[in-house]
């Protein structure tokens, strides 16, 4: 049976702030026993290179849960296009070329 916020104490999480703060911390989940993701703003001046091209002022995150102790997870959002890297995965198409 799937559970959804609203339902068993599920609360709905943030998914990322409007404003992202370095240090600022908070939870992607809150689903007690199945999901409690949380992230934590590490950097947002973070340059990545990818396949496609390198960002520069990327959102650095590092994501973690309680229910799987050690683990860490890091993502990059760049400014104007979102998610660029997760983890060993990085963006290689935009699914439409950049202007001339």
């Amino acid at each position: 049976m799937k559970s959804f916020a609203g339902s068993n104490g599920n609360r709905p999480g943030v998914l990322m702030p409007g404003f992202p703060l370095v240090g600022s911390r908070y939870f992607q989940e809150v689903a007690p026993g199945v999901a409690q993701d949380r992230a934590e703003h590490l950097s947002n001046t973070h340059t990545i290179e990818t396949p496609l091209r390198t960002f520069d002022n990327c959102l650095f995150v590092a994501e973690t849960s309680p229910l799987i102790p050690g683990d860490v997870s890091f993502k990059a959002y760049a400014p104007g296009v979102g998610l660029v890297l997760d983890d060993i995965l990085s963006l290689v198409d935009r699914g439409w070329r950049w202007p001339n």
